[in-house]
């Protein structure tokens, strides 16, 4: 856990500040579904506001509550964990089809997309990864080639 009272106020302040162009910015395209009648305002609000701000708020205070350390050591983990979760994707019955692709999960009564977790655990492992190898990384071996399968691979299973 984090023991530091240290807050960096300036990645703080622009974190903020998207979250909230983010929340406007999708609760101005719901009032799309509005206009056409396909949506009411509670079910709008409901997603945008107590499921996607209030909810994003708790899991970033959460994920902020875990030493960095954590996450670089279990980064190789969650991305396999987030991987095999796309993957799952393409299984009948648990995967299915909405708006055209196959890009949802539903268990039970819960829908949602694996691909948004999927990009946040490339990006910690890749990070992880580069913290890894270090210098090495400026070698077109050790660096870019294993960069470019590596974003191929989660290009492909993504689209």
């Amino acid at each position: 856990m984090k023991t530091g009272k240290n807050v960096d106020k300036p990645f703080l302040f622009i974190t903020a500040v998207l979250v909230i162009a983010g929340f406007f910015i999708f609760s101005s395209a719901s009032l799309g579904l509005l206009a056409r009648g396909s949506a009411q305002f509670k079910s709008v609000f409901f997603n945008q506001f107590i499921l996607g701000l209030c909810g994003g708020l708790i899991a970033a205070f959460i994920a902020s509550r875990i030493h960095y350390t954590w996450w670089r050591k279990n980064a190789f983990y969650l991305f396999i964990a987030a991987s095999v979760v796309m993957i799952c994707v393409f299984i009948p019955h648990i995967g299915f089809y909405h708006g055209g692709a196959r890009r949802w999960i539903s268990i039970g009564s819960f829908n949602f997309q694996p691909a948004e977790i999927y990009k946040i655990a490339y990006v910690m492992y890749f990070a992880a990864w580069l913290a890894s190898v270090k210098q090495k990384a400026a070698t077109f071996k050790l660096g870019t080639l294993p960069f470019i399968i590596l974003t191929a691979a989660t290009a492909i299973l993504v689209l």
